[in-house]
């Protein structure tokens, strides 16, 4: 075999080992079904219908997150896990249906925050009780998920002018002794880099509402695909430096002509059609990169809501649009 052959048939074996690669599915095809309020839904039968459309579209695991109300003075007011009747329920409709739970406790901040990456506090006495509440509360669903054998467990998400705190080093090692599967904590896409403890848990949790193009600048597949790799070399030194993989705790776009730039913003400047189209193109090339990159070991879609429910319209998972991307990268 002459060298010009050896090199021809090293490149062939290079790019099928590579489309090999980025052909095969993440760990966590996810997705996030949610509830409209209070989650008595996922105990009911919308909630095993919404598991079967989900996996049809290629989802291998799903997450739900159990509430807890917080006060302005740092109080965290809950009903136990294991006397909440349908979170029960749901486990065993999980069970039923062979899929894989994400256990991610939310804090419930309407009225008393303006979202979760606000809840700060002026006083020691309010910092202590926040801990104090919130470590009672997370401690109940860690062993309510270790009771139920759930592989995956959020000690807190997007908590971030808390995580300055050495309270945080504690609760960790608490939940840890409560229970054992792997331990993730959801960062917000702008704050991740200033969590102290990635060390202490087993996977960095990233909530990925990065925008992906600039205000009031056109948007094309070249310019989100580009700025998608920039974020993702950031992400490959976070992974190398705390050697942990990266999980995108929650992906999604809403159906708006700002989606690009604030993911997360439900509002428009342009016809809705426009809206969908973009939408639809953040989603498959955010996907695609998903797969592309192994220390990213894959990502929750925000959401699907069960049965009838108006508050999904803004990220419309259920749309068969949005089904059908989510299906010709992840099937």
């Amino acid at each position: 075999m002459t060298k010009a052959s050896i090199a021809a048939l090293s490149a062939s074996l290079i790019l099928a080992a590579a489309t090999a690669s980025a052909q095969t599915p993440a760990d966590h095809q996810g997705m996030v079904i949610s509830c409209p309020m209070y989650g008595k839904v996922w105990g009911s039968s919308a909630m095993s219908r919404a598991i079967q459309e989900v996996k049809a579209l290629g989802v291998n695991k799903i997450q739900i997150h159990p509430y807890a109300r917080i006060h302005k003075d740092g109080r965290i007011t809950f009903s136990p896990a294991g006397e909440t009747s349908y979170l029960g329920r749901a486990v065993k409709i999980a069970e039923e249906n062979s899929i894989e739970l994400f256990w991610k406790p939310h804090l419930a901040y309407w009225g008393s925050f303006d979202w979760r990456g606000a809840i700060t506090f002026s006083s020691e006495t309010e910092w202590k009780r926040f801990f104090q509440t919130y470590e009672t509360w997370i401690l109940d669903h860690a062993r309510f998920a270790q009771k139920h054998q759930i592989k995956l467990f959020a000690v807190g998400t997007e908590l971030d002018k808390t995580v300055h705190r050495p309270e945080w080093l504690e609760i960790i090692k608490k939940v840890r002794a409560a229970y054992r599967g792997k331990i993730v904590y959801a960062a917000n896409w702008d704050a991740y880099a200033r969590v102290p403890f990635w060390r202490a848990v087993d996977l960095i949790g990233i909530q990925a509402y990065f925008p992906l193009a600039a205000e009031n600048q056109p948007v094309t597949k070249a310019g989100v695909v580009a700025q998608w790799k920039r974020i993702y070399s950031q992400l490959q030194v976070l992974s190398k430096t705390k050697k942990r993989q990266i999980l995108f705790t929650e992906l999604g776009y809403t159906r708006s002509t700002f989606a690009a730039y604030q993911p997360w913003a439900s509002k428009n400047k342009g016809p809705r059609t426009r809206a969908l189209s973009l939408q639809k193109m953040l989603l498959k090339a955010s996907l695609e990169a998903v797969k592309r990159h192994d220390f990213v070991i894959g990502a929750y879609l925000w959401k699907w809501m069960p049965g009838f429910a108006p508050w999904e319209r803004d990220f419309a998972m259920r749309d068969p649009d949005i089904q059908a991307t989510i299906r010709k990268v992840w099937k």
